[in-house]
């Protein structure tokens, strides 16, 4: 998400909280990238199904390991992953 976009989207959902009466919000996690290529999901099913550590997958992409346990939280309720040795931090 570019910045521009992600200014906008800040402030709608400020805009949608004054609506329902609550100027005084909290966005958690605001600063997390959500947005992956479907190219590097689809690799990140490889290697989650192959138990690639969080942090190892996180190295590959060059991302955070919270934006990493946000896809696979994601892809698990997606029921596009499976549980595995090692839970969510691999082998």
């Amino acid at each position: 998400m570019t910045l521009a976009k992600r200014q906008d989207w800040k402030r709608e959902v400020k805009r949608k909280a004054i609506e329902y009466k609550s100027p005084n919000i909290y966005i958690a996690c605001e600063e997390i990238n959500f947005i992956w290529q479907e190219r590097d999901v689809i690799e990140f099913r490889e290697m989650w199904r192959k138990g690639c550590s969080i942090h190892h997958i996180a190295e590959y992409f060059q991302r955070g390991t919270d934006e990493v346990m946000i896809l696979a939280m994601d892809q698990s309720r997606q029921r596009n992953i499976k549980s595995r040795p090692g839970g969510i931090w691999g082998i």
